[in-house]
């Protein structure tokens, strides 16, 4: 039987949950100084994030209402913005 994609994609280790954890932080509390009705972009403190924890913080925060996108390039480094 082969593995459907929703059951692989929610299955989080223990690293990868400490790290939503940490992002998580980082975004709400970016959130509740800054946010002013338009987009905001935030540079979170790590240098890359895992698929599955994009995956899942994605979910999160569209479930919350949100539009989040993770961006990375050259120049600006790994940041998320969030409407």
């Amino acid at each position: 039987m082969a593995i459907p994609k929703a059951d692989l994609m929610a299955k989080l280790t223990a690293e990868q949950d400490a790290e939503i954890k940490r992002v998580e932080a980082v975004i709400d509390e970016r959130l509740r100084d800054d946010y002013v009705g338009s987009m905001l972009t935030i540079t979170p403190a790590c240098q890359s994030i895992h698929q599955r924890v994009k995956a899942e913080l994605t979910r999160r925060y569209s479930d919350a209402g949100w539009e989040i996108e993770f961006k990375d390039d050259q120049r600006d480094g790994l940041y998320i913005t969030i409407k």
